[in-house]
């Protein structure tokens, strides 16, 4: 800035404290059985300029609209969800959260609470 009595620089820095970005996908979904799951993700590339971010992780029956939490606040990138039900088809999304808010959710496609596997049943007469 200057006038007819002179000229000054002011320099500041300026930080943005907001909610985060969305985790990173897509959810690794693994160590299935009919009444939990693992749920693995990737940290958000933008933090929102806060100290740590924990994660927000809720569960729907497919088809419907009502989200649930599974957990209230993940530290880390992973989880187990148990209390599922033998049959039904779950989604699950993951939203980063920090003082200033909670991110867009990162949504899995359908899981059906099996084992990832087939069970035979083999008959032996002797």
């Amino acid at each position: 800035m200057a006038n007819e009595f002179g000229s000054d620089v002011l320099e500041f820095k300026v930080a943005v404290l907001e909610k985060p970005d969305p985790p990173m996908g897509p959810v690794q979904v693994s160590e299935q059985t009919p009444e939990s799951c693992r749920l693995v993700w990737t940290a958000p590339t933008y933090t929102g300029g806060a100290d740590g971010t924990d994660y927000v992780v809720e569960r729907c029956d497919d088809g419907s609209d009502k989200w649930e939490k599974a957990f209230a606040s993940v530290v880390g990138t992973a989880c187990c969800v148990k209390r599922l039900e033998a049959g039904k088809r779950y989604r699950f999304r993951v939203r980063a959260q920090n003082p200033y808010g909670l991110s867009d959710p990162l949504v899995t496609e359908p899981v059906l609470a099996q084992y990832p596997f087939g069970i035979s049943f083999y008959v032996l007469i002797l």
